[in-house]
């Protein structure tokens, strides 16, 4: 993938994943290492070694358990 965007000129990368927490949640724990090792090995190619930019931006609707164990959401909704 590396090859491909340095090949066709691209000066960095914009990532957005939508619905993260869904797919996370269908994932087991191998496969969510894989996604992350395939995450840190495109930064690193892109910025450490070619030095360009990598931008990553996730979106999840669905509430997530934060490090002191309340619910938050990361979209407040009003009702």
């Amino acid at each position: 993938m590396t090859e491909t965007i340095l090949a066709e000129g691209y000066s960095g990368v914009l990532l957005v994943l939508d619905e993260v927490s869904l797919f996370m949640k269908n994932r087991d724990e191998n496969q969510r290492t894989d996604d992350e090792k395939t995450l840190v090995v495109l930064s690193n190619r892109l910025a450490k070694i070619h030095n360009l930019p990598v931008w990553t931006v996730c979106a999840a609707q669905q509430a997530i358990e934060s490090k002191n164990g309340r619910q938050e959401t990361l979209s407040p909704t009003t009702d």
